[in-house]
């Protein structure tokens, strides 16, 4: 049994949302993005009263006002 191939997973809510392999593209295409040693997690997530929690969205509108 030879090694296994790397894998970049993406998860939304938790929730594994795409796998891609090292197995799905050639070494030309698969190292750049996940041999180069830095990554970043991204958590986009907005809720709430979202604008109005900024000051920028002075005054509040009603939906947000406690």
């Amino acid at each position: 049994m030879g090694p296994r191939p790397q894998q970049l997973r993406w998860y939304v809510d938790g929730v594994l949302y795409q796998t891609v392999t090292s197995d799905h593209m050639d070494a030309a295409t698969w190292n750049p993005p996940a041999n180069h040693g830095d990554f970043i997690l991204l958590n986009l997530a907005m809720g709430g009263s979202f604008p109005d929690q900024f000051p920028a969205a002075w005054p509040p509108s009603p939906p947000a006002l406690p």
